[in-house]
């Protein structure tokens, strides 16, 4: 249904219907029989207000755009926390302005996964974007010691890049 109606999938049809519902514009049900079960799954919808024209609807198109902007700013920014190569800590500090605990702040944190891996003698390298795709695999971290490992960064950014989504990413870690 979510595909058909062009709103992305399932859920997102649910949760329309649900705000729908919600200032009484539809019931789910036919008629008189509304559905009872809490797992309702396309027994109809009953319109409960007249039709309206669409450009009677009132909708705030700059609204909608501001927060359409909005929400990619935020969607920029959790990428550049996911693959930042600093300490997390001071990111979100950085992000919220929190300048007091920011001074406060050590330079080791000793509480993210990138200070930790500092402690332990783990390099990170920056990500040089535009580099040679063989040479990116082909890195390691740096590690003081005998063993080396792959970089947990570096391998999670070839993935996004392959153009896996995060959740299958998380399932590979």
């Amino acid at each position: 249904m979510g595909h058909e109606s062009g709103i992305g999938n399932d859920m997102k049809v649910g949760s329309v219907i649900k705000v729908l519902e919600k200032y009484k514009i539809v019931a789910r049900g036919v008629g008189e029989k509304e559905a009872t079960t809490k797992g309702f799954r396309g027994r109809g919808i009953t319109l409960l207000l007249g039709k309206k024209s669409e450009s009677k609807i009132p909708i705030d198109w700059d609204h909608q755009l501001m927060l359409k902007s909005e929400s990619q700013s935020k969607l920029i920014a959790m990428k550049k926390f996911l693959f930042t190569p600093q300490c997390r800590k001071r990111f979100i500090l950085n992000y919220f302005s929190d300048i007091t605990d920011l001074e406060k702040l050590p330079r080791n944190c000793s509480m993210c996964d990138y200070c930790m891996d500092q402690k332990k003698g783990i390099v990170r390298e920056r990500v040089v974007y535009g580099a040679d795709k063989k040479e990116t695999r082909k890195r390691e971290k740096k590690q003081i010691g005998q063993s080396k490992k792959t970089d947990t960064y570096e391998e999670t950014l070839r993935l996004f890049r392959e153009g896996k989504n995060p959740s299958t990413i998380a399932d590979e870690r």
